[in-house]
Formats: C-alpha cells, sequence, structure tokens
C-alpha cells in the first residue's frame, strides 16, 4: 500500500516538473510493480501533447476527456461475449484509475502553484485562477485573449465572460494581450482602478500600495476608482502608477484590501528597456527574470520571498535601506542571495522556512 501511494506521489511530482532524477528512476521501477500506473503515467502525458499553449484548464479537459474515451472503449471491449470476463477486469480498474488520475491532475496543478476553482454566489458562478508565491502560469480566457499570471496573484471572471461583456478581477501580478472585439471591450478591474481596451497587450501590477499599467501595444483607458472624471489614455511603452489609500470594494466578492480614498495620485512615465537584461524591467517576470534597479533591501525583499517562496527576515535599518541592482533567471534563493552578499556584504542562515539576514 505504501509503495503505491508513494507511486501516486512521484507521478505528481513529476507531472508538475518537480521530481529529481532519482525520483523519475523510483517512479520506473515502482511502476514496474503496478502496471496501471504506468497507464495512467501515459494519460497524463496527453496534457503535454494535446495543448500546446500551456492553458491549464483546457489542458485538464482534454485530459478527462482522453480518460473518458478510453473508458468508453473498454466498455465497448466489455459487450463481446470472449472477452467479458478481462474487460470487465480492465475496466474495474480503469475506472478507479479516471478518479485517481482526476486526483493527481488536481495535486499537479496543487504542487505547481495554480488552483483552479468555481465559486458560486447566486446566481452568477465566478470562475478563479489563484497562483502561489515561486510560480507562474498562463492562461487562456473563454474569448480568445491570453493571460500571464505572475507567482502570489489571483483572477477572477464569471461563467458569461465574452458573451455581454469581459471583465476581469486582478489581484497580484498579469500580462494580459487582449483578443480584439469592438464590441465588447476588455475591462480589468483592480483595487484602485479599473483598465479598459479593445485589442492590445499590457501588464498590471497590484501588489504593492502603488498600482503599476505598463502598455506594450495597442491603446488602453484607465479610471481611477472613486474618480470618475479622472481617465488616462496611455500609448505604448508609458507606464502610469497610482499612488495613494487602498481601496475596498463595495462588492464582498470583489478583490479588497482596505477602504475608498478620498483622492489618489497618478503620474505617467515613459518605460525604456533595460540594456543590462536586454528586457523591460517591468515586463521581465514574462521572460523569468527577476530585475531590481536601485531598489532597497527592504523592497526587494518582498519580491524575493513572491519570487521563491520563502519568507525574509531583514535586520538593521541601514541593511534594509542598501539600494541594490541586478537580475536573476536560473538562481535559487540560495546563489541569489550568495550574489547579493556582493553588493550589501551581509550574513544568513535559515530556520525552517525562514531566512534571517543580518549586517555582516
Amino acid at each position: 500500500m505504501k509503495n503505491r501511494e508513494r507511486c501516486w506521489e512521484l507521478l505528481a511530482r513529476k507531472w508538475s516538473n518537480e521530481a529529481t532524477e532519482a525520483e523519475l528512476q523510483e517512479l520506473q521501477q515502482l511502476c514496474r510493480s503496478f502496471p496501471e500506473l504506468s497507464y495512467t503515467d501515459e494519460l497524463l502525458g496527453s496534457i503535454r501533447q494535446v495543448n500546446k499553449k500551456d492553458t491549464t484548464e483546457a489542458a485538464v479537459a482534454a485530459f478527462m476527456q482522453q480518460v473518458a474515451k478510453d473508458q468508453e472503449e473498454l466498455e465497448a471491449e466489455e459487450e463481446e461475449p470472449e472477452s467479458i470476463t478481462p474487460a470487465a477486469s480492465r475496466i474495474t480498474w480503469r475506472i478507479g484509475v479516471k478518479w485517481m488520475a482526476a486526483a493527481v491532475v488536481a495535486g499537479m496543478i496543487l504542487m505547481g502553484g495554480i488552483r483552479l476553482f468555481t465559486n458560486t454566489a447566486g446566481d452568477n458562478r465566478r470562475n478563479e485562477i489563484v497562483t502561489r508565491n515561486g510560480s507562474r502560469t498562463s492562461i487562456e480566457l473563454p474569448d480568445g485573449s491570453t493571460v500571464k499570471l505572475n507567482g502570489g496573484s489571483k483572477l477572477v471572471y464569471e461563467d458569461g465572460f465574452g458573451k455581454s461583456d469581459r471583465v476581469v478581477f486582478l489581484e497580484g501580478e498579469a500580462f494580459f494581450d487582449v483578443k480584439a472585439d469592438p464590441a465588447h471591450p476588455f475591462i480589468v478591474n483592480t483595487g484602485k482602478l479599473s483598465v479598459k481596451v479593445l485589442g492590445t497587450a499590457f501588464n498590471v501590477n497590484t501588489y504593492d500600495d502603488a498600482v503599476e499599467t505598463v502598455l506594450i501595444k495597442g491603446k488602453i483607458e484607465v479610471q481611477l476608482k472613486n474618480q470618475e472624471e479622472s481617465r488616462i489614455v496611455l500609448k505604448p511603452l508609458e507606464k502610469l502608477t497610482v499612488s495613494g489609500n487602498k481601496y475596498k470594494a463595495e462588492n464582498k466578492d470583489e478583490p479588497t484590501d482596505s477602504h475608498v480614498p478620498k483622492e489618489i495620485k497618478y503620474q505617467v512615465s515613459t518605460i525604456s528597456r533595460n540594456e543590462e537584461i536586454n528586457d523591460f524591467s517591468e515586463t521581465a517576470w514574462l521572460n523569468n527574470k527577476l530585475a531590481f534597479k536601485d531598489e532597497t533591501f527592504a523592497s526587494l525583499k518582498t519580491r524575493l520571498e513572491r519570487w521563491y517562496n520563502v519568507h525574509i527576515e531583514i535586520a538593521g535599518e541601514q541593511l534594509k535601506n542598501e539600494e541594490l541592482t541586478g537580475v536573476f533567471q536560473n538562481e535559487n534563493i540560495m546563489q541569489a542571495l550568495e550574489a547579493l552578499k556582493v553588493i550589501a556584504p551581509f550574513k544568513y542562515h535559515q530556520s525552517n522556512d525562514t531566512i534571517f539576514i543580518q549586517p555582516k
């Protein structure tokens, strides 16, 4: 029994890309003892084959459709007299595989840092996609628009999305590539502002008190919350930074964090490519880069926690105010800290899930 449970665990780790080489070899050995799990392993591989766009919802649906198809074929076999016994036997364990495979898919999604679920409130069904810290994902909305969610983010939209309107609610950070549909403007609601577009590509960052909207191509109109007269139109490579008191949505189902402000301040600036990383710092995360320039250690700490899914404590105001510049792409958290020590000498140690940093 323990070997079977271990096999399911390794399957989940394999298909969430978290299994080590040793674990993959262990899985291969265990599957020899459980042929039905080898079959499940093959079916899980269909997720990668059916959908090349890395849209998790569509891939999972396609996978379960394949499982259902296989089950129908087996049930058809069962109708043949000469194969009743073996077919029935296979159906028994493959029906079990169907539901166990669903559990593995759910585990795979969770281990990969993604949660997909539907929340029903009254007559409205709300779909939520949530990424944990340290993970990023790409999804395709029902209208064909694509969204890339950074770690620690949540995207919410209703079941009727794309039919009468295209409205989403965002917490965290996301990059939108919106499919053109003049009859149905695409609207992104956040704590401080709403972004209205017809067809464009832009990034919205709501992590901190200052909300940033960066336009890469196309044209967007931004309306500040509680200030209907404040409409800002952005041109490509412009960034809108909105600051002020945080906003609490009147609808309890919308993302909330504080209270409706009396006044919100904003600034429009132009972004430029960071030659050191050959990318825009504001959207470098799309290419798996954590870029920072003249950023205080205290501010970078929050980004490191979100990027690596760790908790960090920094001692000393001078160290917290140290300004840092750099970029991390393939480094793990320990390699990142070793690189930062060259800029700002410090020492650190880890206790459980927390990394403690103090002046050297």
